[in-house]
């Protein structure tokens, strides 16, 4: 559907609920409002077959002050059908796009619409104050200061609230296990929850946690001591270990030395994969993770510890077998930022700035107000030059902007635009 054709058929299903609304509500003391807004119906009906009166700012326009309009027209019992149009019209910014649903903010009031990005049409109306994107059919949503609960794709609770809970990924949520800081029974703790929003496992709590991983996750018991703990419970103390970094892929990284020196990995099983003095790690992903010696050099190394490229001024994590790093060249000047593939061969020239890579595109930045998508090859896709790029893939479409047109607008892989960000 065009953005033209999009904008009347939005309108067309306005007309026909506003008309609807007519038959319901006494004209007595809003006879003139009626009468007005009914004008608007019958231009509309009456300019339908004119295309050259069909331009998408005059159709935006002319649907902004309908809305306005409407939502004085409306009985208070119509809050529904109020929130569908301010959701459809007036919405500041569209964001957390995954699985077919986005979170929009609206203008009117600071609430937060849920919507069906497939359909364009608003699912529920939330009073929230921020949220996750929805992994595995749930989001996480904000519902008071630091407090968070679950939410399904029609709107609706499933959950108890938390503090800082797990962020939802779709290797967190395998198990279908979540955690978060919370008080259960008096206790305040860690503590693991089941997608029904029941607590699982130990009753009171424990000092950390982290989450699932192919099954299972590390705790820091009350007892101060280290364990990992499987879907069913059960748990496996892991000794000598003084702290743990961090938990993904598989591989833990914990400090056993006094120094503080993150110095080994452990797996799924409390054993230990290699160890060395490093000044600082980052997770595990795919199957490489990032560190950097005591000269504040990174390298990549697999879990055998087997250094695989390197070395970098600045790196990110592996996603979808490629990374962006920086490094030095011959001069001692820093190269910019480009893409390696996992054996660390580089795949793309130097850009000012590229982001990870998302549904196997990944922006990169030109210069100032200049951005384009680079394919997995290192190629830049398409003849099409952005002013920044918004949200980067997500469910097949980006949020980009437009330097010649300075808007925002929704485009899909093949560069072309699907509609604008305020619909």
């Amino acid at each position: 559907m065009t953005n033209m054709a999009r904008t009347k058929w939005h309108f067309k299903v306005l007309a026909r609920e506003l008309m609807q609304i007519y038959r319901k509500v006494s004209c007595e003391s809003i006879s003139d409002k009626v009468k007005k807004l009914k004008s608007f119906m019958d231009f509309y009906d009456g300019n339908l077959g004119h295309s050259d009166v069909f331009q998408t700012e005059f159709w935006q326009n002319l649907a902004k002050k309908e809305v306005e309009l409407a939502v004085e027209l409306f009985d208070p019992d119509q809050i529904d059908l109020r929130e569908k149009l301010a959701a459809m019209y007036q919405l500041d910014y569209i964001s957390g796009v995954s699985e077919g649903m986005a979170f929009g903010q609206i203008k009117r009031n600071n609430n937060t619409a849920l919507i069906n990005t497939r359909s364009g049409k608003p699912i529920k109306l939330l009073d929230i104050r921020s949220f996750s994107p929805f992994v595995g059919g749930v989001a996480f949503v904000e519902t008071d200061f630091g407090y968070y609960r679950l939410i399904n794709k029609k709107g609706e609770f499933v959950s108890g609230e938390v503090v800082q809970p797990t962020t939802l990924t779709k290797e967190t949520m395998s198990s279908g296990i979540f955690s978060g800081a919370a008080k259960v029974n008096g206790e305040v703790g860690d503590f693991f929850f089941g997608i029904d929003g029941k607590v699982k496992f130990d009753k009171k709590g424990y000092l950390h946690t982290t989450p699932f991983c192919d099954g299972k996750a590390w705790v820091q018991r009350r007892d101060g001591k280290f364990a990992i703990i499987n879907e069913k419970g059960e748990e496996t103390v892991v000794r000598n270990v003084k702290r743990l970094i961090t938990y993904a892929d598989g591989v833990a990284w914990v400090v056993k030395s006094t120094r503080g020196m993150m110095d080994a990995a452990y797996d799924q099983e409390g054993k230990e994969l290699f160890h060395g003095n490093f000044a600082e790690v980052l997770p595990f992903h795919e199957g490489l993770a990032a560190v950097k010696d005591e000269k504040g050099q990174w390298f990549y190394l697999d879990k055998k510890g087997k250094k695989k490229a390197g070395p970098f001024v600045s790196v990110h994590h592996f996603c979808e077998g490629r990374a962006v790093v920086t490094s030095l060249d011959k001069d001692g000047k820093e190269t910019g930022q480009y893409v390696i593939d996992s054996e660390g061969n580089a795949i793309s020239r130097g850009y000012l700035e590229v982001r990870d890579y998302s549904e196997c595109l990944a922006a990169a930045k030109l210069f100032q107000d200049r951005w384009i998508f680079l394919d997995k090859d290192g190629r830049e896709c398409y003849l099409n030059v952005f002013s920044d790029v918004q949200l980067d893939f997500q469910d097949g479409v980006a949020k980009v902007g437009l330097a010649s047109e300075r808007e925002s607008i929704w485009v899909n892989k093949k560069g072309r635009r699907i509609f604008d960000s305020n619909q």
